[in-house]
């Protein structure tokens, strides 16, 4: 913006007059007085740099507070009441222990995207990044931690569509329905725990489990 200012600044001193009346005139702004008979007549010197420049700077300033109250509004908006019951069965659980303190969702434990292409956004619940007390580990053994997935419906609810331990899951690139590749407790591949056990699953709106062998 300080650069633009500069170079228009520099176009009316030196008197280049054509560059810089092509610019105020594709702004909107054009030069004018009365003659002595009162007649209006256009002048062919554009106005100043500062009262080209401030105008424009004011427009840019309003549409920059617009994005962020738009994107703040988009932040601050409450999560789906599916997910909000998500959380909240977990804080109960959390509080159930004798906890004095609350839970804890982290930065991370909410996704919020579109899993089976339709354009409407899902929601994964990672507890690995949900902290009961000062422990990370309550929501999670040795197949992982809990995973909720919810995918939406036409009708604006969601359904929980897989709820289950994961060690770590991998989404496939969109756009389109996503795959997961879960990677599970040994026992859902009939080995011992520690084996690495993975399976795939593209995302419906049906839901879908994994059984221990």
């Amino acid at each position: 913006m300080i650069v633009l200012f500069q170079v228009l600044n520099h176009c009316y001193s030196t008197g280049w007059k054509p560059f810089y009346g092509f610019f105020a005139s594709r702004l909107g702004f054009e030069a004018t007085h009365s003659s002595g008979g009162g007649a209006r007549q256009i002048d062919d010197v554009p106005p100043s740099p500062h009262k080209l420049f401030m105008p424009l700077l004011g427009h840019l300033i309003f549409v920059g507070l617009a994005l962020v109250a738009t994107s703040a509004a988009a932040q601050q908006r409450p999560l789906p009441k599916e997910v909000q019951a998500v959380i909240q069965e977990s804080r109960e659980s959390c509080q159930g222990e004798g906890k004095k303190d609350d839970l804890t969702v982290g930065k991370d434990a909410i996704r919020k995207l579109d899993l089976n292409g339709d354009g409407i956004d899902d929601y994964i619940v990672d507890h690995s990044d949900i902290k009961c007390g000062d422990s990370f580990a309550f929501f999670c053994g040795t197949g992982g931690c809990t995973l909720h997935i919810l995918v939406a419906k036409r009708d604006g609810t969601f359904a929980l569509v897989f709820e289950g331990q994961v060690r770590k899951y991998i989404l496939s690139a969109g756009p389109g329905p996503r795959t997961i590749r879960f990677h599970l407790h040994g026992g859902f591949c009939g080995r011992a725990g520690a084996y690495d056990c993975r399976k795939s699953q593209r995302i419906t709106g049906a839901p879908f489990e994994y059984k221990d062998r």
